[in-house]
C-alpha cells in the first residue's frame, strides 16, 4: 500500500484520503513515503506501488523480482488499454469513463470493483454504461481463451493452425477465410470542437460562481449553467442533450483545478487562484 505526506501540514496519508485532502488543506502536493518523489492533485492517482523496505535500506543485495500478482495485473491493465482503444463509446459520461481507464495504470479485475471505480470517479456515470465497457473487456477476453484453448487441442493432435495476427477479424463462416482488418478509431481524442465547448461551458459555470460571494449548492449550479448555456449561441439542441451536459459539468468538477467541491460534496466553490 502507497502512503503519502502532505507537503503543507505533513500529515500521512492513504492513497484513497489524498484526494479529499488536497480539498481541505490544499497543499502544493504530496510525497511518498517510500521513494520521497512528489505528486499534484493530478499526478498522485499514477503511483500505484512503490520501492519496498528492503531495496531501499539494502540497494546492493537487492534483485528486483516482480511477484506474479503484479505481473497478472500489468497484463491485464495492458490488455484491457489495447481493447478500449478500439471501442468507440459515446459521447459525453462514457467517453470520459473510457479515458480515465485508458490513463489508469491499476484498472481493476473484478466485475464488482471495477464497478466501483467509474461509478466514484463519474457521480453522473450510468450503470448500463458500466455494464457496455464490462462487456466490450470481458467479450473480448473470452474469445482469447477459446482461441488459445483451440491452439492447445490442435497441438496434441498435431494440427498446426493459421498465422492469425491479434488485430484479425473473422467472418463467420465454416472454412476459414482471409482476415479483415477492424477499423481504428480515434474517439479516444476528443475533437477541437468538442474542446471548444468545453472551455466555454466551463467559462459559464466561472461566471456563475464569481456573482456569489460564498459557496454554491452543485444543483443549483448544474442547473442555472444548463439554462444559461442553453441560451448561449453555442448550443446545439440536435447534438447537445442534458446527458452530454452532464458529461462536461461532471469533466470541469473532476479537473480539480478551479472548482473545489465541499467536504459533504454538496457545494461548489471557485479555488483562489481562479476567483
Amino acid at each position: 500500500m502507497v502512503f503519502f505526506v502532505c507537503s503543507k501540514c505533513n500529515g500521512s496519508l492513504r492513497k484513497k484520503q489524498v484526494q479529499q485532502h488536497f480539498i481541505t488543506c490544499r497543499p502544493v502536493d504530496v510525497s511518498c513515503v517510500d521513494c520521497s518523489k512528489s505528486f499534484t492533485q493530478q499526478s498522485y492517482s499514477t503511483h500505484t506501488t512503490c520501492i519496498s523496505e528492503k531495496e531501499k535500506y539494502d540497494s546492493a543485495n537487492f534483485k528486483n523480482v516482480v511477484s506474479k500478482g503484479a505481473a497478472k495485473q500489468e497484463n491485464w491493465t495492458s490488455s484491457v488499454h489495447s481493447k478500449l482503444h478500439n471501442y468507440k463509446a459515446p459521447s459525453g459520461v462514457p467517453t470520459l469513463m473510457k479515458k480515465k481507464l485508458l490513463e489508469s495504470s491499476n484498472v481493476p479485475r473484478k466485475k464488482a470493483k471495477f464497478e466501483n471505480f467509474l461509478s466514484t470517479s463519474f457521480r453522473f456515470a450510468k450503470k448500463h454504461d458500466i455494464d457496455a465497457l464490462w462487456e466490450c473487456i470481458s467479450k473480448q477476453d473470452s474469445v482469447e481463451t477459446d482461441n488459445n484453448l483451440s491452439k492447445e487441442s490442435n497441438g496434441n493432435t498435431g494440427t498446426e493452425t493459421p498465422n492469425i495476427t491479434n488485430n484479425s477479424v473473422f467472418r463467420n463462416n465454416d472454412n476459414v477465410s482471409a482476415p479483415v482488418e477492424p477499423e481504428l478509431t480515434n474517439d479516444c481524442e476528443p475533437n477541437v470542437k468538442y474542446k471548444k465547448i468545453h472551455k466555454r461551458f466551463r467559462k459559464t459555470m466561472t461566471s456563475l460562481l464569481n456573482l456569489h460571494t460564498r459557496p454554491m449548492k452543485v444543483k443549483k449550479l448544474r442547473k442555472r449553467a444548463f439554462a444559461e448555456f442553453k441560451e448561449s449561441k453555442y448550443y446545439d439542441k440536435m447534438l447537445h442533450s442534458d446527458k452530454f451536459l452532464e458529461g462536461l459539468f461532471d469533466l470541469a468538477l473532476n479537473s480539480g483545478r478551479r472548482f473545489t467541491l465541499s467536504e459533504d460534496k454538496q457545494k461548489i466553490f471557485l479555488t483562489k487562484s481562479h476567483e
